[in-house]
């Protein structure tokens, strides 16, 4: 009903979530239809924290997802998100605290994975919004999902019009490429002075 969808956005406190504006994402719960059990998956911004310093933060998962969690990453693959950690903060996030970044994001791609197989317990499809990076079915939250379930990640991406990326470019079973978007230079904030 029409009611319930801008219920759905205080039940998941999107105001205060750190997500773009509600009415961005709000044709994304409406076409997922009723029948898709909503439930935020967020880390309490508190475990977050701790966990940028501290590789033992407990977190509340299903445990095969935080056995998969708990599998090291190989040298080229941390390496790589590390890069893009700094990259993500515009170069003012120091090497240092770009491994604890990197555990945060695996966190937060196996917190994901979790809620989806908790929500399946109440039926399927479920549908899974999150940011490009944690729908990645190379490294995000896809890859801790059981390989017994039919997964479909689609990235939406921006590129300018005639521009075109090479085939496989994109870590995801479909890629959407829509014209970009106007925005602030999100570096200004890190070049105030």
């Amino acid at each position: 009903d029409g009611g319930a969808i801008p219920a759905l956005a205080e039940v998941l406190d999107w105001a205060n979530s750190g997500w773009p504006d509600w009415a961005l994402y709000e044709p994304l719960f409406v076409a997922a239809g009723p029948a898709v059990l909503h439930t935020g998956a967020a880390l309490p911004r508190a475990t977050v924290r701790a966990m940028v310093g501290d590789p033992d933060v407990p977190l509340d998962l299903d445990p095969g997802i935080a056995s998969r969690l708990a599998q090291p990453l190989s040298a080229s693959v941390q390496a790589e998100m590390e890069a893009e950690m700094v990259d993500a903060h515009c170069g003012h996030l120091p090497a240092s605290m770009a491994p604890g970044m990197v555990r945060v994001q695996r966190a937060r791609d196996a917190a994901l994975a979790s809620a989806a197989v908790r929500a399946l317990q109440h039926g399927g499809p479920v549908v899974v919004i999150a940011g490009n990076g944690h729908v990645r079915n190379d490294r995000g939250a896809p890859t801790y999902l059981p390989e017994t379930l039919s997964v479909v990640s689609l990235v939406i991406a921006e590129r300018e019009p005639g521009t075109h990326e090479a085939p496989g470019d994109m870590p995801a079973t479909h890629v959407w490429y829509v014209p970009p978007a106007e925005r602030p230079d999100p570096c200004a904030a890190f070049t105030k002075g």
